[in-house]
């Protein structure tokens, strides 16, 4: 799974989940798996706990994307393509995705290039502001856009594989 933070975050990170709703374990960008769980409280709310932290949060599902909602933060949670894993427990590529519909203004490196953890990669204007769109992490950066495309919110804009090596 890929997890897209709103508000100061808006960074992908890599997700693995394993288990069950009620008894999983997560891990976020390659860290240690902690305890977690989702309780569904009512329609639009679910409870969840993460390594013995809970809240009580917005919850809505469309298709197989899940996102949550929670002082004024927002996450996307989808599922990712069998070819984009490297098990069912894992994502083999990190993705970058646009955080609101918008229009690409500026590519600021070339499909194939070796890219650093942060590294700016698109710049995407929404509502006369600016989005730059960075590397979740290091290695080869492959992009799905070009300057003066219009992008959807949630679309994927670049993929980073591995470092060579």
């Amino acid at each position: 799974m890929a997890v897209e933070g709103r508000g100061d975050d808006p960074l992908v990170r890599v997700v693995t989940v394993s288990g069950m709703p009620t008894a999983a374990q997560v891990s976020v960008g390659g860290a240690d798996a902690v305890p977690a769980s989702v309780v569904r409280l009512a329609d639009d709310r679910s409870f969840v706990s993460v390594a013995g932290t809970g809240h009580s949060i917005v919850t809505w599902v469309s298709g197989t994307t899940v996102e949550f909602a929670s002082s004024g933060v927002t996450w996307r949670l989808r599922e990712l393509p069998p070819e984009r894993r490297v098990s069912t427990d894992a994502v083999a590529v990190p993705t970058v995705s646009s955080p609101m519909p918008g229009s690409v203004v500026a590519v600021l490196v070339t499909s194939g290039d070796e890219v650093e953890a942060d590294q700016p990669l698109i710049i995407v204007e929404a509502m006369k502001m600016e989005h730059v769109l960075k590397a979740p992490s290091a290695g080869i950066a492959h992009l799905d856009a070009a300057i003066g495309d219009h992008v959807e919110r949630g679309q994927l804009l670049a993929t980073i594989e591995g470092a060579p090596g």
